[in-house]
């Protein structure tokens, strides 16, 4: 019985990966996005500064992209993953120690992760 379950499953995962590469789902551009967010984060020049709720913020946006990182990887698309991947970066956007600079950038970031949402609806 458990046999059968996981033939299912690996079926039916089979068949989704399948149905996302014939819409045109480019994997490496999406990961790209992802892999620019994250560097763009760690980047930040006075992460260190992040405190309390703010380093929290922070924290959580790179493990929600590293985890939309993971599903693309293996021709996945989880859109409740980079729902809140999207949120925890805008979360950090709005931190008043963003240089102005910094914060440009990650909004650009946050621009193409939503539009890769929209795109993969």
């Amino acid at each position: 019985m458990t046999g059968l379950l996981v033939a299912a499953a690996s079926f039916a995962y089979s068949q989704d990966r399948d149905h996302d590469r014939e819409r045109g789902h480019d994997w490496e551009r999406a990961r790209q996005v992802v892999d620019r967010t994250m560097d763009d984060l760690r980047h930040v020049e006075r992460r260190d500064a992040f405190a309390g709720d703010d380093r929290e913020r922070y924290d959580h946006a790179l493990r929600s992209l590293a985890d939309v990182d993971r599903s693309l990887a293996d021709s996945r698309f989880d859109r409740g993953k980079l729902d809140e991947a999207i949120e925890h970066v805008d979360h950090v956007t709005r931190s008043r120690i963003l240089d102005p600079r910094e914060r440009d950038r990650v909004m650009d970031d946050l621009r193409d992760l939503r539009r890769m949402r929209e795109e993969w609806h």
